[in-house]
This record gives C-alpha cells, sequence and structure tokens, in this order.
C-alpha cells in the first residue's frame, strides 16, 4: 500500500505503473473518462451533511458552502448533485466553520462521523443532505483483468462489509477527549465508575468461567475470519478461472471466425479472375455460402447462449407430430452424412404419436447433438438417432427419451465432467480439424433444463459417444393434432407483377432484396428510410403498392413509427396495406415489437427466399 499528498500524483502512479489501483475513487459522472480510468462497481457509499448556522435551511436554494482547499471529491460532489451552489474557499475545513459562523458562508459539507463535533461546539444544525457520496476501485482503463477480479471480489463479499470498516476507521479517528466526556456527562460517569466497581469485584470470581467463553469466542471469530477468506479466495479464483475461460474462448472464436472468413474472401477474389468460367464460378459461390451460413450459425449459437444465461428464453409449445419433426431434423444432416460416407440411421419407439413440445428448442437440441456425432465421427462411420417413449407417473404425460450415438473420436472421462460449461472444448479446431466454438452442448443443456428435462453422456476415447435427452411431455389427441394442421393450397400465387414498396436504408441490402424479388418477377421501389416511405405512399394512387416491406433501424425514422404513421392515415386502403417487417433484429420479442407497432408479419436478416415467398403470397 503506498500513500500520496494529492489525488492527482495518486492518478499520475495509476498511469505510469507504479500502482495497480486506487483505493478510494469517486463515482462522479464523466470523471473516469477525463482521468482515462475504469471503475468498479460501487464499494461503499457515504452519506453527507450541510452544517449551518440557519434553523431552516434549504438545499434546493442557492447557498454559499465553504470548501476546504484540496478537497476535489466534496468539489466535484457538489458541482454534480448541487450546481447551483456558490463555493468559498477557504483553507481547513476549521476556517469552514468559522465562515459560516461570520456569516461569510450559509454552510459547509462533511460526513456524518464528523459532523456532531462542530453542532456542539458552534451549536450549528446539521442537515441531511438525500445525495450519498459514492466511492469505487479505479485502476488503468486497459487492466480489464483486475477490474474483472474486483467486481466479481465486491460482489461476493457481504453487503456493506467496506462501508462499515470505513464507518469504523472514521469514528475511531475523531474519539472524543476523556475531559469532554466526563463534561457531558458527568452524572453517568459518577454512576458507572460505582457499578464498575462493583462489577470487577464479581468478575475477579468468574475470571475462569468468562476466560474460557472468551477464548471460545474468540476461536469462533477466527473460524468466522477464516471461513470468509476462504469464501474471498474461492471468489477470487473463481473471477480469474472465467477470465481465463473468458480469454480462451476469445481465442478460439478468433479463430473459427476467421477460417470461414478466409474461405469467403478467398473464394471471392477468385470468382473474381475466374468469371469467364461458369463452373468454376459455381463452386466458388457454393462455397462462399455454405462458409456464410457456418458463420451465420456460430453467431446463432452466441447469442443464444446469451439470451439463455439472461432469462430472455420463453418456452412455447404446442402440438408435435413426434416422428415427422423427429425425421425432419435428422433430414437436414443427410448431405453431409453421404458426403463423409457414414451411415446415419433413425428409429422410433413411440407410445404417443403426438406430444406438447416447443418445437424450436427441441430441434435446435437434435440440431446440437447430430451436428457433433457427424463432425466427430470419421469416413465411413455411423450415427444412431432414435426417439423413444416412457410412461410417466403423472397422468396425460410421457417421458420423450432422445438418444445419439456414434462411433466416433470419443471424449475423455476429465472432459466428460464439465462438457456442458459454455466454450469448453477438449480440442482445438486446429488439432482436430473439426470447426465449432464450444458452445453447442451449453444451449443444449441450459435449453434441456427450461424443459424440465436430463441430459447425459457416456463415451469413451475411440470408441464414440452416446448423448441421452430425457425431456417429460403432455401427450397430445388426435384431435389437437387436426386442429393445428393447416391445409395449403395445391396451387402457389405467382408474385409475378407483384408491387413491392422496399424501405431500406442500407445500398447493399437494397441491392440484394431487389434483385431477389426481381427475380421472382416482383416489381420494386425504394425508401431510404421510415419518413420517405410514408410520403412515397401518400403521394401514391390506390393499389400503386400492394406491400410493404419494411426495416426497422434506420435514420430520420424508424420501421416502429412508420408503420403507426401509416396505420393511422385517413385512407383506409393505404392504412391497412400488408407491412412485413424485414431485419436483422431477429429475437422473437423484435417480432414481437413489430407485431405491437401495426406489422402484419416478421422476416429475419439474412433473407431466406423460401421464408420470403412463402409470406408474401400469405397477403397476396
Amino acid at each position: 500500500m503506498v500513500g500520496y499528498d494529492s489525488k492527482e500524483a495518486e492518478l499520475d502512479a495509476l498511469k505510469s505503473g507504479e500502482i495497480d489501483m486506487v483505493f478510494h475513487f469517486d463515482q462522479s459522472p464523466n470523471l473516469a473518462e477525463e482521468y482515462r480510468v475504469a471503475c468498479t462497481n460501487t464499494t461503499w457509499t457515504s452519506n453527507m451533511m450541510a452544517v449551518t448556522n440557519k434553523q431552516h435551511f434549504n438545499e434546493n436554494q442557492t447557498n454559499r458552502v465553504a470548501v476546504p482547499q484540496n478537497r476535489l471529491s466534496l468539489t466535484r460532489y457538489l458541482a454534480v448533485y448541487y450546481p447551483q451552489w456558490e463555493i468559498v474557499d477557504c483553507a481547513t475545513p476549521e476556517d469552514a466553520a468559522k465562515l459560516v459562523k461570520d456569516g461569510q458562508a450559509d454552510c459547509f459539507v462533511t460526513g456524518v462521523s464528523s459532523q456532531e463535533n462542530y453542532s456542539k461546539k458552534y451549536d450549528f444544525y446539521s442537515v441531511p443532505l438525500p445525495n450519498p457520496a459514492k466511492s469505487c476501485f479505479a485502476v488503468n482503463s486497459g487492466n480489464g483483468i483486475l477490474l474483472s477480479i474486483l467486481n466479481k471480489t465486491i460482489k461476493a463479499m457481504p453487503a456493506n462489509m467496506l462501508t462499515g470498516a470505513l464507518a469504523m476507521y472514521k469514528s475511531a479517528s475523531r474519539k472524543v477527549t476523556l475531559g469532554e466526556f466526563i463534561r457531558d456527562n458527568f452524572v453517568m460517569v459518577l454512576l458507572g465508575g460505582s457499578i464498575f466497581v462493583a462489577v470487577i469485584l464479581l468478575a475477579i470470581l468468574k475470571l475462569l468461567q468468562k476466560a474460557r467463553k472468551a477464548e471460545a469466542a474468540a476461536r469462533k471469530a477466527a473460524n468466522d475470519t477464516q471461513e470468509l477468506n476462504a469464501k474471498l479466495q474461492i471468489a477470487a479464483e473463481n473471477a480469474e478461472s472465467a477470465n481465463r475461460a473468458k480469454s480462451t474462448f476469445l481465442f478460439n472464436m478468433s479463430h473459427d471466425i476467421r477460417t470461414p472468413m478466409n474461405a469467403i474472401i478467398g473464394y471471392a477474389d477468385l470468382a473474381a479472375r475466374h468469371s469467364d468460367d461458369p463452373a468454376k464460378l459455381k463452386k466458388y459461390m457454393k462455397n462462399i455460402q455454405v462458409c456464410g451460413q457456418n458463420l451465420l450459425m456460430l453467431l446463432n449459437n452466441v447469442l443464444d447462449l446469451a439470451r439463455i444465461e439472461n432469462d430472455k428464453t420463453e418456452m412455447e409449445y404446442s402440438v408435435s407430430d413426434v416422428e415427422k419433426d423427429f425425421r425432419n431434423c435428422i433430414a437436414m444432416f443427410r448431405n453431409q452424412a453421404d458426403s463423409k460416407n457414414q451411415t446415419l440411421t433413425v428409429t422410433t419407439h413411440l407410445l404417443h404419436p403426438y406430444i406438447y413440445a416447443d418445437i424450436p428448442h427441441l430441434t435446435e437440441v437434435c440440431t446440437n447433438l447430430v451436428s457433433n456425432a457427424v463432425k466427430y465421427t470419421g469416413t465411413g462411420g455411423t450415427i444412431r438417432c432414435d426417439v423413444t417413449q416412457k410412461p410417466c407417473e403423472k397422468a396425460g404425460w410421457c417421458d420423450t427419451v432422445i438418444t445419439v450415438a456414434d462411433n466416433g473420436i470419443g471424449m475423455s472421462q476429465e472432459f466428460q465432467q464439465r462438457i456442458f460449461e459454455p466454450f469448453e472444448r477438449e480440442r482445438t479446431s486446429t488439432v482436430s480439424k473439426v470447426e465449432g466454438s464450444g458452445i453447442g452442448m451449453g444451449i443444449v443443456k441450459k435449453l434441456v433444463g427450461l424443459m424440465g428435462g436430463t441430459v447425459e453422456v457416456e463415451s469413451k476415447i475411440g470408441v464414440g459417444s452416446t448423448f441421452t435427452v430425457t425431456i417429460p411431455s403432455r401427450i397430445a389427441s388426435e384431435e389437437e393434432a387436426q386442429a393445428k394442421r393447416e391445409i395449403n393450397p395445391s396451387d402457389k400465387k405467382c408474385l409475378c407483377g407483384t408491387r413491392i414498396l422496399l424501405t431500406e436504408d442500407n445500398d447493399l441490402n437494397a441491392e440484394i432484396a431487389a434483385e431477389l424479388l426481381q427475380e421472382e418477377g416482383c416489381t420494386e421501389e425504394r425508401a431510404k428510410d421510415g419518413v420517405e416511405c410514408v410520403d412515397m405512399l401518400e403521394k401514391a394512387a390506390n393499389g400503386t403498392y400492394q406491400i410493404i416491406l419494411m426495416d426497422v433501424q434506420m435514420p430520420v425514422m424508424n420501421g416502429y413509427d412508420a408503420t403507426r404513421v401509416i396505420r393511422r392515415m385517413g385512407d383506409p386502403q393505404k392504412a391497412n396495406i400488408p407491412i412485413v417487417a424485414m431485419t436483422a433484429n431477429a429475437f422473437s420479442e423484435d417480432r414481437q415489437a413489430a407485431l405491437d407497432a401495426g406489422m402484419n408479419d416478421h422476416i429475419a436478416k439474412p433473407i431466406d427466399m423460401n421464408i420470403l415467398v412463402s409470406t408474401l403470397r400469405k397477403y397476396l
């Protein structure tokens, strides 16, 4: 621990690397940015008092406040919370009290532990201020690891521990003298002295008993201190472990992102060089699409995990045709398995063909399991996928058991203990030659937990792995399943001649959307923001546009506000024109926000033409 004469010297030492952190730093707005430091969460707060000679004091009025020199923290506190006050400079706290006494200042500000001395000495009034002073630790802005460790250590410590310790320190440093105490409490001192003599006589007779109790209390205090130190040590180790995991994850993610990105850039360059060779051009474009889908899957996994950990994932149950949905999920990996000459089998043993399930999330669980099986099983390997139902004690329910087994590379016993932790990988893609971020199994574990189920793994290196997911499921009837089915018309509506108002601020996205729509026979006109979209619709004759594709995040006016303006138009035909959100805001709450704004539907970017075309047909 190093001491300094001023706050400026202390901050200079921090910037130069002479010290690692500042023990006391004010959490004033813009202060951290001004000194280019990073602040921890609030570690303690200090209640402030305005000491004044006025019986009726109003802190909201313009007051003259005496401030001793070198009290930078107090000056900033007043500038933030009481900018209307006029500062009167003085040399010491004692001088500040004299200025108030002489009427040259209306008040001075000090802590709770100090105000009592001045109130007694000068017969002042103490007025509590509603805004406490907040303090924290400060580190160099680039020292993220230390900042994270401090924040997690502070979080692990008992509430108000540092505040209490600071209050005790301040109280101890301002103890009244013996003479002052006797003068103010003469009767109590006299009475207490008499009682003290009597107590001492009794205490001598029980000295041994008290000594034993004191020893027991000391032992308990030592144990409590040791327990607290152990908790702090565990918190620090967890913080350090989390930082190591994050660093490892970022390292792996950097590699896993750069690999397909390098391929995309490389194939784009090759495509530009061989634009006159249709065969090569087609091959390069296909590879670029595959790499782009891999990048999108990686991004979606990261976002899914973040949403789950922030409790933003909600389960939405609907009737599922178990065998159909399971086989459709596995079918997505047929081509990938065939390219490695793998045998991919699907078996079902169902007691009830229909159940209630969160189909998208259950599909995501199966997708992660089967994707890993295909990736980590070599050429010519075998992958078995099975769904079985077992009776459940709860009436009207059954246990749906999904098993994915392979004869791939397998896992060590040590890694099986942490396979479901986010960002964990037994081997990097450089070693295993298999791309992956280590996120998928973490998502599987959390989603299965949200469904009230369990997931287990059995694996042996060189033999293979078996994952078993068990989910309690409510049984659905044939009538409930029939009610869900939609009758799809055999003749699909043609989009040729459909006039679309495309609202998109990004030129590249607009060009891509326009080309895709024109290939479907549509005619599009573009608006670059919400204001232009509203203006074009108002000026156009009725029936000019049949549907609006609306981006959400745009300058001038966003898609939500533009939709609300359109829905309030006086012309009913224009006010009721179908509006479909086409945006990179792809979560369920984004879809709901679009519907709440008055839009008819929602399509997430990147654009999937199968989804876009089917959506457009619904409203034509």
